[in-house]
Order: structure tokens, then sequence, then C-alpha cells
């Protein structure tokens, strides 16, 4: 599917590369901060960045498989304490993600994947990879405020 004069697939690349650049930008702005849980019902920065860098390893195959990917296993990642360290292994799981968006039959993106959280076209699916850590980068901007910074 063409997107002015770009192809989808190309153009979410290019979504993600900015998504987690904030993502690491605001979370940076969190140092020594990375820890706070504004209720008990919520989840950490770290916690936050750590999804973020993780999710792509499962999307991944998933995309390239054009189903499910197993959610079986441990997925803990005691190693990922820093944001440099989730940088690090987002930075490592990037490019799999990125070959399999760009291998994606362009027609078949409006083609439906079942999932435990609904059904989704391939298109809005492999956008999770955007809007997810947009999603964080917000929540991150939050905590900011809470903190006193309007830099966000």
């Amino acid at each position: 599917m063409l997107v002015g004069t770009m192809l989808y697939t190309d153009a979410l690349i290019d979504l993600i590369e900015e998504a987690y650049s904030e993502l690491w930008e605001n979370a940076t702005k969190l140092e020594g901060k990375l820890d706070f849980k504004p209720s008990d019902s919520n989840r950490t920065p770290m916690e936050m960045l750590v999804e973020c860098s993780t999710v792509p390893g499962f999307l991944a195959p998933t995309i390239r498989n054009r189903e499910l990917a197993s959610m079986e296993g441990d997925h803990s990642y005691p190693e990922l304490k820093t944001i440099e360290a989730c940088r690090a292994h987002f930075e490592s799981v990037k490019g799999d993600l990125y070959d399999a968006i760009k291998s994606f039959p362009q027609d078949k993106l409006k083609d439906k994947i079942e999932t435990p959280w609904g059904t989704f076209t391939w298109m809005s699916f492999m956008a999770y990879a955007y809007w997810n850590p947009m999603y964080h980068v917000g929540q991150l901007g939050y905590i900011q405020l809470m903190h006193g910074d309007t830099s966000y």
C-alpha cells in the first residue's frame, strides 16, 4: 500500500524509529525516577521501557510467519535494569522487526490476524510497534510533569 510516494511499511519503520527516539529521550529525563509508581496498580517507567524494548522480539516472528508467535515461556528480562540496557536490547532486535515489516506482502496488509486482544488487520497489528512506544512516551511525559519537568 502506498502512502504518498512511500510504501506503508517503509513509512511505518520511519515512525517506529521516531517513537523510540522520543521514548529514550523522555526516559533519560526521568533518570533517578525510573522506579516511580503513582500507585500500586501502575507500572514503573523502567517496566515500561523493558516492555517497549522486548516487544519487537515478539512482533518480528509474528509478522514474518503471519501467525501469532508463542507466548509461552519466561518473559522476564532481569538484565534490563537501565535505559541503556533497554536501548541496547531494542537495537539488537529492531533489525529483525524491520526486515519482517519490509518483507510483508503489501497485498496482505488488510488481511486479518486473530489475537487474544481482538481481530486486527496486519496493517494495524504492525503499527503496534509504533503506537506502543508512543503511548509510553505520553506516560513518561506525564510522570515528568508530576515531578515538575515541563520539557517533555
